[in-house]
């Protein structure tokens, strides 16, 4: 009689699956990598009314609407952090009521996934004749932020294919004394920029004796160094130097 071996099947034991890789979230520089990746290029969309100029222009919304969605989707916040609001009063050009002209410094911080931060800080500037200068200079430091943190191509011309001369500075008569006691409302200062350029700009055309008048002609509460000056204190020094009286 034949007999027939029987084998006995193999068990195979096994351990518990293998644990899924840990998550890591982006670091907040990748973040935004991939944000502007996802962005692309933000140009101007919106036109002006014809009866200003019918001008191309980058809203606010266009650079807004462009990055929400990138910064929702790779876990991005922004936090505003208001430094600085410089607020003076001008009268409008075209003879109307006056223009409230708002400076604002905005440090804007980033948030990132992974619980880090990159902050930068911006300027600011609009005007209006009602209530809204301070929420549009707000806006256009937002806009400023978006397009220079995530390095967003926009189509500008390069500003060294335009020239500029400066037209000489005419003295005007009657306006020393104004100049002099007319105080900007000042909240805060910034830092000395543009505004402060120009004003050495304009002082070096002078010859020595009009420098000393201007020295002598100083508008009270000033600062003793013109480079401590704000953006609006400047603007009163540059109208004090259209007062110097003919070489």
């Amino acid at each position: 009689m034949a007999v027939t071996k029987v084998t006995e099947p193999t068990t195979t034991t096994e351990g518990p699956p293998a644990p899924a890789p840990a998550f890591t979230p982006s670091t907040i520089v990748q973040a935004l990598a991939d944000v502007s990746a996802a962005v692309g290029s933000v140009g101007k969309d919106s036109t002006a009314p014809a009866k200003i100029g019918g001008y191309a222009f980058r809203g606010i919304d266009a650079v807004v609407n462009a990055c929400a969605g990138p910064l929702r989707d790779h876990g991005v916040v922004v936090i505003p952090e208001v430094l600085a609001v410089e607020r003076i009063t001008t009268q409008a050009r075209s003879g109307g009521g006056g223009m409230m002209n708002v400076y604002v410094t905005t440090r804007f911080t980033f948030h990132g996934p992974a619980g880090d931060s990159l902050a930068c800080t911006v300027l600011g500037e609009a005007a209006d004749a009602g209530d809204k200068a301070t929420s549009k200079a707000q806006s256009v430091a937002l806009r400023v932020a978006l397009l220079q943190v995530l390095m967003l191509p926009t189509d500008e011309p390069d500003p060294d294919t335009q020239n500029y001369e400066r037209e000489a500075t005419q003295p005007t008569q009657g306006r020393t004394q104004a100049a002099a006691q007319r105080q900007p409302n000042v909240q805060a200062a910034v830092a000395p920029e543009t505004h402060v350029a120009r004003f050495w700009d304009t002082f070096g055309t002078l010859t020595h004796d009009q420098q000393t008048w201007v020295r002598n002609n100083w508008p009270q509460g000033y600062p003793d160094d013109p480079n401590r000056m704000t953006v609006a204190q400047a603007a009163v020094a540059l109208e004090l130097l259209g007062t110097v009286p003919p070489a």
